[in-house]
């Protein structure tokens, strides 16, 4: 396992809240979709926090408590040994909180995150070099 740049665990450390529960937040910023439980049209979006279990984002349409939504993230690939490799972050979750967005128009989301699944979205997967020789 590598070793995180020198001061980077304390930056993250002093950017992580914690809600109510304990659970750390972490600011971070992903792209995704999203699909309302019944509809096929996706809504792209960006993450504001991630924590173990609950998800915020901004969303332009008021979405309702108890709304069912799936989830797709796109996960950033570093270090794999794919070139190439798209990783999505799949998973339902449910509206807990939505309030008008402090900044621009919209809406800020949060939901409770229920069940996820990674998909690797490359299916002609060609070997790293690295990973070839090993193989």
């Amino acid at each position: 396992m590598r070793a995180l740049p020198e001061g980077l665990g304390t930056e993250v450390n002093r950017r992580l809240k914690s809600d109510q529960y304990g659970y750390q937040r972490l600011p971070l910023r992903l792209p995704f979709q999203f699909t309302r439980a019944g509809l096929s049209v996706a809504v792209e979006s960006i993450t504001q926090e991630i924590s173990s279990d609950e998800l915020a984002f901004d969303s332009p349409q008021e979405l309702p408590i108890g709304e069912r939504l799936h989830l797709d993230l796109l996960l950033p690939a570093v270090d794999c040994v794919h070139d190439g490799l798209k990783i999505h972050l799949q998973c339902y979750a449910c509206v807990v909180r939505a309030e008008a967005a402090l900044i621009g128009r919209g809406f800020r989301v949060r939901c409770q995150i229920e069940g996820n699944t990674i998909r690797f979205e490359n299916l002609d997967l060609k070997p790293h070099a690295s990973a070839a020789r090993q193989g």
